[in-house]
């Protein structure tokens, strides 16, 4: 067999019995390793479904507004074809894993940023926490060049707060640490996750104490989107657990 994802010869023991007296030829069935198979991608830019292929080999495959294909085949089904995900995301072109097709099926993702787009993120990272101890020191969220509006609004009503209580904040930056096996696409295929650990010495305070740096650790966990005018990554979203002081 020959065909546009498939080639490969099939031996198999071919069984005839003799009628003499019919003139019929008699019909021999074989089923062959072969199928059809629709593929889905788990990771989808909605807005631009032309941003989204599947890749077998060379060729590209589109993906329909629902983030599948249509049946694409004939295929082996033996798992010695792959195929991979191609999707334009904001932040630039990336494949996924290949995947072995062994079904009718097949669902294809994404892990995490590729080692191309990784360092631009974690620079970003660090960036936001010299940004966010600064600024929780002033108390006034213009300091930030590195968050998005809606996380940006967030921190104004924390300074409002701070103000408001006499609440303050002073310390310094000793220490950022990333999970880099946290960094994770999100359905959407415009935002990023990941996990984090803000060192510092520092205290919080009111302006009727005397304020004595400790050590404060922050366990972080944030969201990135893309901006593609500034070609930066821009913090969407902002969580720490409670502050711990050893």
């Amino acid at each position: 067999y020959k065909g546009e994802f498939a080639e490969f010869t099939y031996p198999f023991d071919l069984y005839v019995g003799l009628n003499p007296a019919s003139s019929e030829p008699e019909e021999i069935y074989e089923e062959l390793p072969l199928t059809s198979v629709v593929f889905a991608l788990d990771t989808f830019v909605v807005d631009t479904p032309e941003a989204n292929k599947v890749m077998i080999g060379e060729t590209e495959i589109p993906v329909n507004e629902m983030g599948e294909t249509d049946e694409v085949g004939p295929l082996l089904f033996d798992g010695s074809v792959t195929a991979q995900a191609q999707v334009d995301f904001p932040w630039g072109t990336q494949l996924s894993e290949p995947v072995e097709i062994t079904s009718g099926y097949e669902t294809l993702d994404f892990t995490g940023l590729d080692e191309k787009h990784q360092p631009a993120l974690i620079e970003q990272v660090k960036v936001f926490a010299e940004e966010y101890v600064e600024a929780f020191a002033k108390r006034d969220e213009a300091v930030f060049t590195s968050v998005g509006k809606d996380q940006l609004a967030v921190f104004k009503d924390d300074f409002k707060w701070m103000k408001e209580y006499e609440n303050h904040f002073m310390g310094s930056l000793t220490e950022v640490g990333i999970d880099e096996d946290s960094i994770a696409i999100l359905d959407d295929g415009k935002t990023i996750e990941l996990a984090a650990e803000f060192l510092m010495d520092g205290d919080e305070y009111y302006v009727s104490d005397t304020p004595e740096a400790e050590e404060i650790t922050k366990d972080v966990a944030m969201n990135f989107v893309y901006d593609e005018e500034n070609e930066k990554w821009m913090v969407s979203s902002y969580n720490d657990e409670i502050w711990m002081y050893d």
